[in-house]
C-alpha cells in the first residue's frame, strides 16, 4: 500500500496538474478527410500485415531481434491508425499541436525502424526494389520537411494539411514493408 502512495504522489499526480494547469490551444478537425486517411490505411495495412506475416512464416526472412523491431512498427501503426479513428470519431472533433507533434514523433520513428530491417537487406532485393525503396526515401524527407513547416505555424488548416501528410508517412511504410512481403 505504501509503495501505491508513493508511486501516485510522485510519478502520477504530476500528471493530472499538468493537464489542468495547461490550456493547450485546440485546432479544428476536418474530420471526414481524416477519417478517410485512416480507413485507406488501415486497409492497406492489413493486407500488408498478412503478407508480411505469411512471408515470415513461409520463408523466416527476418531475424529474430529484426522481426521484434517490425513488430514495433506494426504497434506503431496500430496505434497511430486508432487515434485517428478516435479523433475523427465526433462530428466536431479537436486536436492540439501537442498530440500531432505526438503523432508525427511515432510515424517517423515507424518508419525509420522498418527502413533499419528493410535495408539489412538490402543485397537481397531486386534493383526496382531498391529504386522504389529510395524514392520512398526521398518522399519522406519531402514530406517530413512539409509536416516541420506547417508545424511552425498552426493553424487549423495547417494542422489538418499535417494529419494528412503523417498518414502519408505511414502509407510509404506500408508500401516499404509490402515490397519487402512480396
Amino acid at each position: 500500500m505504501y509503495r501505491f502512495l508513493t508511486l501516485f504522489c510522485f510519478v502520477l499526480m504530476p500528471f493530472l496538474f499538468i493537464g489542468c494547469s495547461t490550456a493547450q490551444k485546440q485546432y479544428a478537425l476536418d474530420s471526414g478527410a481524416i477519417a478517410v486517411e485512416a480507413s485507406v490505411l488501415k486497409n492497406q495495412y492489413t493486407t500488408v500485415e498478412k503478407l508480411l506475416r505469411n512471408t515470415q512464416a513461409e520463408n523466416n526472412m527476418f531475424t529474430e531481434q529484426e522481426w521484434r523491431t517490425l513488430n514495433n512498427v506494426d504497434s506503431t501503426i496500430d496505434m497511430l491508425i486508432l487515434k485517428y479513428n478516435a479523433m475523427t470519431h465526433f462530428k466536431d472533433t479537436t486536436v492540439s499541436l501537442e498530440d500531432v507533434k505526438f503523432m508525427y514523433g511515432l510515424a517517423t520513428d515507424g518508419y525509420t525502424q522498418g527502413r533499419e530491417v528493410i535495408y539489412a537487406h538490402w543485397d537481397e532485393l531486386q534493383p526496382s526494389t531498391q529504386l522504389m525503396l529510395n524514392a520512398f526515401d526521398t518522399q519522406a524527407v519531402q514530406t517530413s520537411e512539409r509536416i516541420k513547416t506547417l508545424l511552425s505555424n498552426p493553424d487549423n488548416k495547417n494542422i489538418n494539411e499535417t494529419l494528412t501528410l503523417i498518414a502519408g508517412v505511414l502509407g510509404s511504410a506500408v508500401k516499404m514493408l509490402s515490397l519487402v512481403a512480396l
